[in-house]
């Protein structure tokens, strides 16, 4: 396999372009080995001059383009050495999951087969894309759940790997016919490793069954020089209610500010009546006194600016008010449960939502 362009994006360096050409035989057997039909000749020809395509654009800094002509030559004939060129475009693109995605499909497809130095390369890869990402790994109890992160699906359990995020809030959906479907949020700081086990349960409504470890089968994939995944809950998740939760007013999170901005709305109304009482009041005695009293000139205009700036913050609280009391969340459901845990740091799924405790 040639070498990528870069050896690293932070040094920029261009090392080693390699023509397709080289390749050709190789990935002629990657493709057959995939049960796919060997490229014709016309492909390689194109493969090949859409992979010069992206050397050149690499070489003068456009990596847009250069990910575009690599990514049609990889297409057209599967090769790791176009993934790791793809994977080094990300990277100048700061696209790290969408870098660590390509890695990973360079380990599925291409890393039993590559060089000790080819192995080192993406080992080098992958210590400069994992620190800058978040990694989830979701293990169901059961096999041919969808998953949706954050509205898009990435794949059916069980799940090859971990999936790389953006590190932040994410909203995990798990879903099956003929089962309770398991939603909530999690959030993951950049460079770590979140395990979550999700338990779904029939429609009819059996109790969930605890599940402690993954599936055996289940593996993250190993990397040298990566961080040390730091040990997460195995804890069962519980199911959504298949019954609309309960709207009655709780105690949510937002019930002290929604409040605050009403009694603000409130006084800041009545402070503006006030001042534009007296404001009024002023004035006529300025009109009335032949408007040369300019003590009452000066006192009606900082009334004036006084009434102004009430209202302002009257019609601010209350838009405060009106927004919360709309997204304010309903009070978690009698009897819904989170499972405990108690290590380090935990992620649930359940029906309220996500628990993270340190």
């Amino acid at each position: 396999m040639r070498r990528g362009f870069l050896a690293s994006h932070r040094a920029w360096a261009l090392v080693g372009l390699l023509a397709l050409r080289a390749a050709a035989a190789r990935a002629q057997e990657a493709s057959a080995g995939e049960g796919r039909p060997a490229p014709s000749e016309s492909d390689r020809a194109v493969a090949a001059q859409l992979f010069d395509v992206g050397v050149a654009a690499a070489a003068r800094g456009d990596f847009a383009a250069a990910l575009g002509a690599f990514r049609s030559s990889h297409t057209l004939v599967p090769a790791g050495d176009a993934l790791l060129n793809i994977a080094n475009c990300l990277i100048a693109l700061d696209d790290f999951p969408g870098a660590a995605r390509v890695l990973l499909e360079f380990d599925r497809n291409f890393r039993a087969t590559a060089s000790a130095a080819d192995q080192a390369d993406i080992d080098l890869l992958y210590s400069d894309v994992l620190p800058r990402i978040a990694r989830l790994e979701i293990v169901a109890s059961e096999n041919g759940a969808t998953v949706t992160i954050d509205g898009e699906v990435v794949g059916t359990t069980p799940l090859e790997s971990w999936i790389p995020l953006v590190p932040g809030r994410h909203a995990v959906i798990v879903r099956k016919t003929g089962f309770v479907a398991a939603s909530s949020v999690v959030d993951i700081p950049a460079g770590q490793l979140v395990r979550t086990v999700v338990s779904l349960v029939p429609e009819a409504g059996a109790a969930p069954t605890p599940t402690s470890a993954a599936p055996t089968g289940t593996r993250t994939p190993a990397v040298a020089g990566a961080p040390t995944p730091i040990p997460r809950s195995t804890a069962p998740v519980a199911p959504v209610p298949a019954a609309p939760p309960d709207s009655s007013w709780g105690s949510a999170p937002t019930d002290g500010w929604m409040w605050a901005c009403l009694g603000l709305t409130v006084a800041a109304a009545a402070g503006a009546a006030t001042t534009g009482g007296l404001a009024i009041r002023y004035r006529d005695e300025f009109v009335e006194g032949g408007a040369v009293d300019a003590d009452l000139r000066e006192t009606t205009l900082a009334l004036r600016t006084t009434t102004d700036v009430l209202l302002g913050i009257a019609v601010a609280a209350a838009v405060g008010f009106t927004t919360l009391l709309i997204v304010r969340e309903p009070e978690t459901p009698e009897g819904a449960a989170i499972a405990p845990a108690r290590p380090a740091v935990t992620a649930l799924l359940g029906p309220a939502g996500l628990i993270v405790r340190w």
